[in-house]
């Protein structure tokens, strides 16, 4: 996540495990689309925890100079972003949801 939306040091982090602890799902659907899944980074892990250039053509070349895209992010199931000290402490205490996957919402 961002650096602004989340208050007292708190970082926003997705992929914690919180959506799935809260309302689980016995397996994927097989219909499974990751075109929303996609979005720029210089890395999939700054993509997948920042969340915050899509990319939904799957081209790197809507991607900001220096970032590609990268599928299968956790970026579309923001109801999973929370927030904490680090990304264990996020996906332990499950306390404060920031779905927009910036860290001033925490």
């Amino acid at each position: 996540g961002s650096p602004a939306e989340c208050p007292d040091n708190l970082t926003c982090y997705a992929s914690t495990g919180c959506l799935e602890e809260a309302s689980p799902s016995p397996t994927r659907s097989p219909s499974y689309d990751p075109s929303g899944s996609f979005y720029c980074g210089s890395s999939f892990q700054e993509a997948s925890q920042q969340c915050l250039n899509e990319c939904p053509s799957g081209l790197s070349s809507d991607c900001p100079v220096g970032q590609a895209c990268y599928a299968n992010t956790p970026c579309s199931d923001k109801d999973g972003f929370f927030c904490g000290t680090n990304i264990v402490d996020a996906s332990a205490s499950c306390q404060y949801p920031c779905t927009s996957g910036l860290d001033s919402e925490c």
